[in-house]
């Protein structure tokens, strides 16, 4: 991932060429019916740090982010458990049976890869807000990454 993203505070689909969503986790998701938006409470992996490479314990550059998917026109799970860490993030083409008359041209299918399933997202974009500095550390408990949030603000720590 180029550096300036570790000082931009927003970013959107046009990045998604430069970003790494392995295993980034989703904590929560919200539906806002009314503004058709799909938000996930997740925590962005900048870097991996590994012993081997170092001679240091193993450390993990990340932040709390907000995701919103803009937009949405239809939202699919399949888990065989409940485990959300995220292996890739893709932006699939649509096939005509889900488009069904929709402009294809401004509507894509967001397909989250984890390792125990997937989540399937149709909508138009998506923005990433990162909510509090990256952190270098081994593991953050829920509590430590300030509890489940959909907040869009960065708050300096």
């Amino acid at each position: 991932m180029p550096t300036e993203f570790l000082e931009r505070l927003v970013w959107d689909q046009d990045d998604i060429e430069h970003m790494s969503w392995r295993e980034c986790r989703i904590f929560a998701m919200a539906i806002q019916s009314d503004t058709f938006e799909v938000i996930f409470d997740a925590e962005y992996i900048y870097e991996a740090i590994y012993p081997e490479v170092t001679g240091q314990p193993f450390k993990i550059r990340r932040a709390p982010v907000t995701i919103v998917f803009e937009n949405v026109r239809g939202l699919e799970f399949d888990f065989s458990y409940l485990e959300t860490n995220i292996s890739s993030l893709e932006r699939l083409e649509l096939d005509t049976d889900k488009a069904r008359g929709m402009d294809r041209s401004v509507l894509f299918e967001w397909y989250f890869n984890c390792y125990s399933g997937n989540i399937s997202v149709l909508a138009t974009g998506f923005k990433v807000f990162v909510r509090k500095p990256p952190k270098l550390d081994s593991y953050r408990t829920l509590e430590e990454r300030g509890g489940i949030s959909f907040e869009r603000s960065f708050t300096e720590c």
